[in-house]
């Protein structure tokens, strides 16, 4: 069932859209936790996150806990860095008596790592084995290696099976545990958003942009129907001409033809620049 390689499904702007979902996300991060630490997680709230909204951090009654999603370019190299920001995180928050755990959640090829267990806690301490910073740790996870020492009976898959659920392709997904509610969850939020619901940085700033652009043009035609139909078909023109439309889309907006809008423009001294 389970082939080693790059993520299928969910990678790590995929992972921050589900579990910042809502409605589904928080019983979902939850769920996931909950298998990763073996104990009952309830999330009080999310918190800001280090750098560039890259992690997710969350806090509950006992702890605060930074979770993050790597793929085959997950490195030791990588691993220090995570740390390093982690720990500035840590630097803020060092006054308040709760433990403080890094999570990384490990897909595809990560060899070079000594995780071979599937799930390896880690702790500062000196070469005595004396703990230095006893509530500071970090839980890495291999899953591939975990999903070995499920295959080989040596963990419950049961056990672990949101950890698993990252990782199945929509196929996969559909006969995995069928009567789960947190899998049914994880997969209507697939299905609902569907194509939609992965957007990178650059389509996501280009919709806000869009956004803008409607409300400003919306705000526009109101202010200019309380001066008049003229002078509002005239500060309607323009205002669309800043917003580089064509026009063609400002001849459909203010009801004209191509060829009165063109004269509009002409007389009036307009900007032609989205001609």
């Amino acid at each position: 069932m389970y082939k080693v390689g790059t993520m299928k499904t969910v990678d790590k702007q995929m992972f921050k859209t589900i579990v910042k979902d809502p409605i589904y996300g928080k019983r979902i991060l939850e769920a996931l936790l909950s298998q990763v630490l073996q104990e009952p997680v309830d999330i009080l709230e999310y918190i800001s996150s280090i750098k560039n909204n890259e992690y997710i951090i969350v806090e509950t009654n006992n702890a605060y806990i930074s979770i993050e999603i790597n793929s085959n370019d997950y490195t030791t190299a990588k691993r220090l860095k995570n740390f390093s920001l982690f720990s500035s995180f840590y630097s803020n928050i060092a006054k308040i008596n709760k433990d403080c755990i890094q999570i990384n959640l490990n897909y595809g090829n990560t060899y070079d790592l000594n995780t071979d267990a599937g799930i390896r806690k880690y702790y500062l301490q000196s070469n005595e084995l004396e703990m230095f910073i006893p509530n500071i740790s970090v839980i890495e996870i291999n899953v591939e290696n975990l999903k070995r020492k499920c295959c080989n009976g040596i963990k419950n898959e049961y056990d672990y099976r949101y950890v698993f659920m990252f990782d199945l392709d929509k196929e996969e997904l559909k006969d995995y545990y069928p009567k789960d509610e947190i899998k049914e969850e994880f997969c209507k939020l697939i299905m609902l958003k569907n194509e939609d619901f992965w957007i990178d940085p650059d389509e996501d700033k280009a919709k806000l942009i869009n956004t803008e652009r409607k409300i400003n043009f919306s705000k526009g035609l109101k202010q200019g129907f309380e001066q008049g139909s003229d002078e509002t078909t005239i500060n309607v023109i323009k205002n669309l001409l800043s917003l580089k439309s064509s026009i063609e889309t400002i001849a459909i907006a203010v009801g004209l033809s191509v060829d009165d809008v063109k004269n509009i423009i002409k007389e009036n001294n307009l900007d032609t620049t989205s001609e």
